[in-house]
């Protein structure tokens, strides 16, 4: 059995073929790593009684175990029962069957559910085992036997800044530019242009191959990628958008972001957003204002009239704005305040970079007084709730 120092960047679960917590990160000495740990299973708890909770659920096979508790709750202890089940998106379905009764706990992620239970940091020691698995692109994969402390590190994190211009009149992406930084090294830069498909393709690849740890950009949530998968759809190609670290497709999370699994997708304009409130948000006047710099002169709402006289100057311009992008991220330094944050709160940091305040909130309370931290959990929820 080996070890490994990791600092979580990601969390998430598989579901096939067994349920399997996925922890991302990155080890001390730069290597990327998905940690897997199977047999954990989601749970919540009723204040009622056993006989009401077997009544309502019988011998269903759903349910994995059913426990009497004591349980702090508007403090009191009062009876309750762990209802401990086989899959978490099942969770919802069943609290449901408990109208008219007490349920807490039932709203915890089960990725972060995991992380409070085993009182994991930011930064883990795992022991475990190295194994061979064709579906992440990791450069570890480690199944975990057992986790400990480490003192909080950062690695040397790889940021790719990507920007993408297309037709206004058809869609069609005339040129993808990439920015590249690892650790305190030099910029890398990348360009695709060409036909659309290839343009598509060699990204994706280029996404693949580089394996950032963070994927930032100008809008790129409600922009950028919205665009690529669109285009995708449009040109028929089924293997899709594949740039998460399990070769998944970027999913989205309510109504404005998305989630690269096992990347952490660090919006440059949210991040500009919420931390200096520019009065104007354009990448120009946020250039000017960060940078004291000016971008290149394309006139973005007659892209087809520019790219058409002169695609070497849309071409240069597109990779400019994924430098801008990602040399705002850095100054605004984003990226070390949430990772001193993520060690605080003992959150991965994607959940701090891109999590609410109420999350924070949820995890101080939760990590109050370890020796009764399980009571407590279901009471902090409940606390925040109300």
């Amino acid at each position: 059995m080996d070890e490994w120092d990791v600092r979580i960047l990601t969390a998430s679960y598989r579901r096939d073929p067994v349920l399997t917590i996925e922890l991302y990160g990155k080890t001390r000495d730069g290597r990327s790593a998905v940690i897997l740990y199977e047999n954990f299973h989601p749970y919540f708890h009723v204040i009622a009684p056993m006989e009401v909770v077997k009544s309502v659920l019988g011998n269903d096979p759903e349910v994995v175990s059913l426990e009497e508790i004591d349980l702090l709750h508007e403090s009191e202890w009062q009876k309750a029962v762990r209802i401990t089940m086989k899959h978490p998106w099942r969770v919802p379905e069943y609290r449901n069957k408990f109208t008219g009764y007490t349920v807490l706990a039932a709203d915890i992620p089960f990725a972060q559910r995991f992380i409070y239970d085993m009182d994991l940091g930011a930064c883990v020691r795992v022991r475990g085992d190295a194994v061979e698995d064709e579906r992440y692109m990791t450069d570890l994969v480690i199944r975990a036997k057992e986790f400990g402390e480490c003192e909080p590190f950062i690695p040397p994190l790889k940021v790719l800044s990507f920007d993408i211009e297309n037709s206004i009149q058809k869609g069609t992406i005339y040129v993808i530019g990439c920015t590249l930084r690892e650790g305190d090294g030099d910029l890398v830069k990348k360009s695709f242009v060409g036909e659309e498909t290839k343009i598509l393709l060699d990204f994706v690849k280029f996404v693949q191959e580089t394996d950032p740890d963070i994927i930032t950009g100008y809008n790129v949530d409600g922009y950028d990628i919205p665009i690529i998968i669109e285009r995708m759809r449009k040109l028929g190609m089924r293997d899709g958008f594949k740039i998460g670290r399990d070769k998944s497709v970027p999913t989205k999370v309510g109504s404005r972001f998305w989630r690269i699994r096992g990347r952490v997708l660090a919006d440059a304009w949210w991040c500009v957003k919420s931390e200096l409130k520019p009065k104007q948000e354009t990448l120009n006047y946020v250039t000017r204002m960060v940078l004291n710099e000016e971008k290149e002169d394309v006139d973005p709402t007659h892209i087809d009239k520019e790219w058409s006289e002169n695609r070497n100057k849309v071409i240069s311009y597109c990779l400019k704005d994924s430098e801008l992008a990602l040399r705002i991220l850095e100054r605004i330094n984003v990226v070390q305040k949430y990772m001193d944050l993520a060690v605080v709160s003992k959150l991965p940091f994607d959940d701090v970079i891109n999590g609410s305040t109420s999350t924070l909130i949820d995890l101080s309370l939760i990590h109050i007084s370890e020796p009764t931290r399980p009571r407590l959990i279901s009471y902090a929820v409940f606390c925040l709730q109300k």
